[in-house]
This record gives structure tokens, sequence and C-alpha cells, in this order.
């Protein structure tokens, strides 16, 4: 049996979108979440060894982005890498509207709709390793729950267990990889 293999990262303190933040400021932010983020890991045993920027913004130049890079190679760290990425973030906001409506209906719709847009992702990149490659080449799934996700996924409140079976199941096809 395939292990999932979860890594966790830094993500700053804040979610500042580096483009729109000056350097010092940013590089603050990196620091004040890694007080955090060590922490955790620490409790689970791991080192912290990842940054991922907020939005995936790298920066408005390559200088900027330079300076940053160079940054968080002087503090250890390596940008975190995926191939994957799902628009969690849009999905969770549909989502989190409906719970705030008490729509369950449509949450659980829009649960089942995420992991299968994900789904397709996964047969997408798989297809097209298999094409290009002639193999499969493992995937590296970025996916971010954020704090109210993760309590519904993990502490099976009774309005919002709808997702256990769908993250079950994309859980399971991302440790495939």
């Amino acid at each position: 049996m395939n292990s999932i293999r979860l890594h966790a990262g830094n993500h700053s303190f804040s979610h500042l979108n580096y483009a729109d933040t000056p350097l010092e400021v940013f590089e603050n932010d990196i620091i004040k979440g890694e007080v955090i983020t060590r922490e955790i890991l620490k409790q689970k045993h791991q080192a912290l060894t990842y940054f991922r920027f907020p939005y995936n913004s790298l920066g408005n130049d390559s200088t900027t982005h330079q300076q940053i890079r160079s940054f968080l190679t002087q503090n250890g760290y390596t940008v975190a890498p995926f191939t994957i990425e799902s628009e969690d973030w849009m999905f969770n906001a549909l989502y989190e509207d409906a719970l705030k409506t008490k729509n369950v209906e449509k949450a659980h719709q829009l649960g089942q709709n995420y992991v299968a847009f994900t789904l397709l992702l996964f047969d997408y990149f798989e297809k097209l390793c298999l094409d290009r490659f002639g193999r499969n080449i493992k995937q590296i799934f970025r996916w971010e729950p954020d704090q109210k996700k993760r309590k519904a996924l993990l502490q099976a409140e009774p309005e919002n267990t709808i997702l256990h079976a769908e993250y079950d199941q994309l859980t399971k096809r991302a440790g495939k990889n």
C-alpha cells in the first residue's frame, strides 16, 4: 500500500502578497510565521524546510524574486514545489458561503465538485506524463486546507462532515502518486 507523505511548511504569518509588500515587511512576516510553524513541526518530530509563497506570488520582477530567494536560502528554506494545484481557495469561498447560509446540500455538492475537479487534474497530469515521458511521474499535490476545513474534515462536526468521504477519496488518490 502506498503511504501518503505530507509535508508542512511556513506560509508566512499574515498571508501577505509579496508583489504588494516591501521586502523587509515580507521577511519579517516569514520569520513571525516560522515561530509558530517550527513549534507545530517540533511536536510532529519534523524539521521546517519548506516555504510556500502566499498566492504563489514570487514578487513583481526577477530582482525582487532573487532578493527573497536569497533570504529564504540564508534561512534554510526550500521553496515548496508542486505539480497539481486544485484552486481549493475558490471552492472554499463558495463552500463557506453555503455553510454560512445553512445550505448543506449546496455545500455537499461543492465538496463533491471540488474532489471531482481535483481528480480530473490528477488524470490529466498522469496522462500528460505518460504521453510525454512514457511513464508515470509522481505528482506533488498542493493542498492548503484552512482552519475551518481542517476542523470540518478532522473533527467531524455534524454540520461539516459532508466532506469526509470526498477527503478520503482525494487523499487515497494523492497517496497513489
